[in-house]
């Protein structure tokens, strides 16, 4: 059992996790590498390598893949995995051992003490991370409804409509209330809280994880924050100074009738979370024929104007979707 503090980032997309992710790894002893997903790729296909005892081999050359792509870019290699093992006097059992290897090379790669993790969906997987992980610490960053909507809408992928995006939303962010409900302990950052007053928040989480402030934090000016934001239109803010008035986007995006729809049907999780409302929560889904009607020609119309920007930007996405598939589809003998 992983006996070091580790770090989890439970939140929703396009909440400012690799804001968040870029701040810690600012520490000197916190490596918070682009984030892999290995868990999301690895956990419904395990099975297939079983028994990991005699294909563990395997299973870290497919998970070596993945954090290689040039996507995510580790640049770790079987000769850091292998000194790890041996370091740790560790055998490769099971899925979220590999894992921890991995990270932990990423980790001494980079001559950092302690890692941080900012996969997506990791509320789907609190159970093996705590079959494993001794204390671990988790972060739920959460963000507005209203803002994460107007993001995804912004800089569409395949969601297109409010109503696909809240719908997603609530679902994640009701699994990780009820993870805090059934006593979890989760630190909470409010993204429009970390923006709007960084070091405070910063300094309050790095008190949660029992890490000392570095003046150094704060600093999203640096080469490999640069590079990193040229690879992916969606972190292209984190070489950028913190973003203090991105907040209340929605005020000028959306439509009274979207603000009404997403409140509506959020309205338990946001009073949970501590957001005010500017509608009446009033908004009738299904009454009306028309809806499932109005959701088609949304979809169709935001599909038929982001073609271009979808081709263009997801091509590193692509790429690595087609490594998966082959990973995926091939046997282990």
């Amino acid at each position: 059992m992983n006996t070091n503090p580790t770090i989890f980032i439970v939140s929703s997309e396009r909440s400012g996790s690799n804001l968040l992710r870029v701040l810690l790894d600012n520490h000197s002893k916190l490596e918070a590498p682009i984030a892999t997903h290995l868990l999301d790729y690895f956990r419904p296909i395990i099975n297939k390598y079983h028994p990991i005892s005699n294909n563990f081999n395997a299973l870290l050359d497919d998970m070596l893949t993945m954090v290689n792509h040039k996507f995510s870019d580790w640049k770790i290699d079987s000769n850091n995995l292998n000194n790890i093992l041996r370091t740790n006097n560790t055998k490769v059992l099971s899925l979220i051992i590999a894992y921890d290897i991995l990270h932990k090379a990423k980790a001494e790669k980079e001559n950092k003490a302690y890692y941080v993790i900012k996969d997506n969906h990791l509320h789907n997987h609190i159970d093996i991370i705590l079959s494993h992980y001794k204390n671990p610490y988790f972060i739920h960053l959460y963000r507005d409804p209203r803002d994460h909507v107007t993001s995804w809408l912004k800089k569409p992928i395949y969601m297109f409509t409010p109503y696909q995006i809240v719908r997603k939303w609530k679902n994640e962010q009701k699994k990780c209330i009820n993870l805090i409900q059934s006593g979890i302990n989760m630190f909470p950052v409010k993204y429009e809280d970390l923006i709007s007053n960084p070091k405070q928040i910063m300094t309050n989480v790095f008190n949660y994880v029992n890490l000392d402030w570095e003046e150094s934090i704060l600093n999203t000016n640096s080469d490999k924050n640069a590079k990193d934001a040229k690879k992916y239109i969606f972190w292209e803010n984190i070489s950028k100074p913190i973003l203090k008035d991105n907040k209340e986007n929605y005020l000028s995006f959306l439509s009274k009738e979207d603000i009404c729809l997403v409140e509506t049907l959020c309205q338990e999780e946001m009073k949970y979370l501590g957001y005010d409302f500017q509608s009446k929560l009033n908004y009738s889904f299904h009454k009306s024929k028309l809806f499932p009607l109005k959701e088609k020609y949304a979809t169709w119309k935001l599909k038929r104007n982001s073609i271009s920007f979808r081709q263009k930007e997801l091509k590193l996405l692509t790429d690595r979707l087609s490594v998966w598939n082959k990973i995926k589809n091939k046997k282990i003998n």
